[in-house]
Formats: structure tokens, C-alpha cells, sequence
């Protein structure tokens, strides 16, 4: 064998052992249910579900491979961080992690019509998650292409709590988008007889109440199987006075620990990167996730709590802290919420606390229904392949 080709045979063996160790690492299920979700395309998820006591669904050690693309981690792990319902006529809002929670007996199991064409998993523990496909691809029927096609990977979970429903769905996106959903609905379980806060139901002067509901979730980020790593910016847009049109791009290195509010004016966003890995072979661009507050229309104001009023925190990764409110419940000896969690320490693993606030007002045609609320967010791949990585690649 010449060295030629014992060099080709040794970065062979290296591209092997790379690849084992990004898989292994990326379905290393120490606790929870492996899953794996091929695409016709060559895309693919690898990750760990869960159910949590308080948290409910719970993925950890998600990881994506674009066609063509090595398999990357992407997510240490991901959970809701907390739910707070604020009815108007009360003085403080009801949480409901961890306790009484979405997993543990609150948990319910689906039926085989509850998952329609999807399939049922279920946990050594016995509890269920729905797994489905859904096909996205509307446009690209219209179109006839394949470089825009689009499925979609959801995993659901239904809890019951009094009698209100609340279903997670953690969504992921053949071309690497993750959505992490809450739908609440049920049954009216709160009245009032103030007009103010409220919405009449009947001929007796009793008012359905409105609420403010606010949603959060916890993504531990872990680009490349690595946190120690990964940077986080600010991503801005602002108008320019002499010409509106013009918006040119500023980014900021978030270091420290912090709140955030987004700015629609300035189309703000956050940016997750791995400050090793690139997206081409110039060492320059690297590969992330963008958290686009698009769904950020309503502000939860809090006058004890300076955390539901922020869109996202970051935080360094630290297992004590696992709920953005109420955390001391589950762990008596970790501090209580975000607001104590934020102290401005150098960021080094970065964990995103992202809120989503929506505003229920109950309607008497609905009655005695709720009317079904979704909260969600979104972080999509930024500069994840040097090319579209639904196209062949270019030629060299």
C-alpha cells in the first residue's frame, strides 16, 4: 500500500469514527426513550423523550443532519419552563410547574382515534406521546420543485389539569426549523360578577374572566455537542434616518447574564453559535440556531417579577435551575426564579428562557367551552450548510 492510499484509508477512518462518536453522543439516552426520524430527502432527528413530573414532554440530546451534512447536536435538552395564568380580577398569577404539573398522574393516555395516522409511543413508565409526520408541502406542489420541500416530525403529549387541557408538541422541520407548541383549551372554570373582567355568559350577571396567559420554555443549546462554546448575539436591523428603506446589520455579543425584550421596530433576534464550526471552509461563518420573536405580540406585565416581563433570558447551564418561577419546590435548596438565576455571571453555556405572552378572553358562543389558545416559538438553522441543503452540491 503506497502512502497515498494509506493517507485516504487513515482520513477514512477518521470520518467513521467522527461520525460514530457525533451518533452515539447523539443518542446517549441516559434517561428517557430514543428516537430517530429519517426523511426520503437524507435529513434526520435523533434525540431522547421524557416525560418530567413537572415539566411534561421533555426532549434531550436532539440532533440534526442536513442532506449531505454530518449529524450535529443541537439541544442538550428542551422542556417547558413554566405556565402562568393571570385572570384580570385576580392579584397574582397561578403557576402550574412544577406542581401540580404536566406529567405524573396528570398525564393522560390517547387513544389509537387521538393519534389518527400517527404512532403511539409509550415509556417504561407507561406513559404515551403521539409521534406524526406531516406532509408541509403546499407550495411545492404549486411549484414543482424539490429544493423547497418540507415535512414535519411532531412529537404530542396531553395533560389535565382541573379542567383545563394543555398539549405540548414539540415540532421538528425537515430542513432543521424546531417549534416548541402549548395549546390550552377545556372547560370555563373561573367566573366573576365584575364587567371589567370579563365576559358575560348568562342572563344572571355572571362573567366568564379573561386572562393573561404566559408560556416559557428552557433550551439548553449544545451546538456541536459542545456549550462551553457556543456564542450568543443580538441581531438587529435598524432603519436608517436618511433612508428607511436601507437596514443594515448589527450584531452584539451577548457575554453576560441577562434579560431581553424584543424590539419589532428593529427586528430583533437572537443568534446561538458554535464559535469552532463553520458552515463552508472558511472558518468564518458558523453554524447556529435564530430565535425569531415573531409571535411576541403581547407583554405580560408582572409587578413582583421582572422575568415574565423580558421575551428571553440567558442563563449558564446549571441543573439546580430548572423552572423560570416556583423552582424551589422541586429543589428546596436552588434559588426560586429567574430573577435570581440572571446575575450578570459570564456566560459560558448558554441556556435561552424564552416567554411567549397571549391574552384569553372567553367568548359566549365558545361558552362553556375555553376557546383553544396556542402559544408558540421558533428557532431556525442559520447558516447550517454552505449551500441549500436541498440541492445537490455545487460542483467545486
Amino acid at each position: 500500500m503506497n502512502i497515498y492510499n494509506m493517507r485516504l484509508l487513515l482520513l477514512g477512518c477518521c470520518a467513521l469514527l467522527f461520525a460514530l462518536s457525533q451518533t452515539a453522543q447523539a443518542q446517549s439516552c441516559t434517561r428517557g426513550e430514543p428516537l430517530e426520524h429519517n426523511f426520503d430527502s437524507g435529513a434526520k432527528w435523533s434525540l431522547c423523550w421524557s416525560v418530567d413530573e413537572g415539566a411534561g414532554l421533555t426532549v434531550h440530546h436532539v440532533a440534526y443532519q442536513a442532506p449531505n451534512q454530518p449529524l450535529r447536536t443541537v439541544l442538550r435538552s428542551a422542556s417547558v419552563a413554566q405556565v402562568l395564568i393571570h385572570y384580570d380580577a385576580d392579584t397574582q398569577p397561578s403557576h402550574l410547574l412544577p406542581s401540580p404539573g404536566l406529567g405524573g398522574n396528570n398525564v393522560k393516555a390517547f387513544q389509537a382515534s387521538d393519534c389518527g395516522d400517527g404512532e403511539l409511543l409509550q415509556n417504561t413508565q407507561g406513559q404515551q406521546i403521539c409521534k406524526r409526520q406531516q406532509d408541509l408541502n403546499n407550495l411545492t406542489r404549486v411549484r414543482n420543485t424539490q429544493s423547497i420541500r418540507r415535512n414535519e416530525l411532531s412529537l404530542h403529549s396531553w395533560s389535565i389539569i382541573n379542567d383545563q387541557s394543555l398539549q405540548q408538541l414539540w415540532r421538528f422541520s425537515e430542513d432543521g426549523e424546531i417549534t416548541p407548541t402549548l395549546i390550552i383549551g377545556g372547560i370555563v372554570n373561573r367566573y366573576t360578577r365584575d364587567a371589567r373582567y370579563g365576559i358575560k355568559v348568562n342572563e344572571n350577571n355572571l362573567y366568564a374572566a379573561s386572562a393573561s396567559i404566559n408560556a416559557s420554555w428552557r433550551l439548553a443549546f449544545a451546538i456541536d455537542a459542545t456549550s462551553n462554546n457556543d456564542l450568543v448575539s443580538e441581531i438587529e436591523f435598524p432603519a436608517v434616518n436618511t433612508d428607511v428603506v436601507k437596514r443594515p446589520m448589527q450584531k452584539t455579543a451577548i457575554t453576560t447574564e441577562t434579560h431581553r425584550i424584543h424590539s419589532p421596530e428593529n427586528f430583533r433576534g437572537w443568534l446561538i453559535s458554535d464559535a469552532d464550526v463553520s458552515a463552508g471552509n472558511d472558518n468564518v461563518t458558523k453554524i447556529g440556531y435564530y430565535l425569531d420573536p415573531q409571535s411576541s405580540g403581547f407583554n405580560f406585565n408582572s409587578a413582583n417579577r421582572q422575568w415574565p416581563n423580558y421575551t428571553v433570558s440567558f442563563t449558564n447551564e446549571k441543573p439546580c435551575e430548572q423552572f423560570a418561577s416556583n423552582n424551589a419546590q422541586a429543589q428546596p435548596e436552588c434559588a426560586n426564579s429567574l430573577d435570581s438565576f440572571v446575575n450578570n455571571e459570564p456566560l459560558q453555556s448558554p441556556v435561552l428562557w424564552v416567554n411567549s405572552t397571549h391574552r384569553y378572553t372567553p367568548s359566549r358562543e365558545d361558552y362553556p367551552a375555553m376557546r383553544t389558545m396556542t402559544a408558540s416559538i421558533k428557532i431556525i438553522p442559520f447558516d447550517w450548510s454552505p449551500y441549500t441543503t436541498f440541492s445537490p452540491e455545487p460542483e467545486q
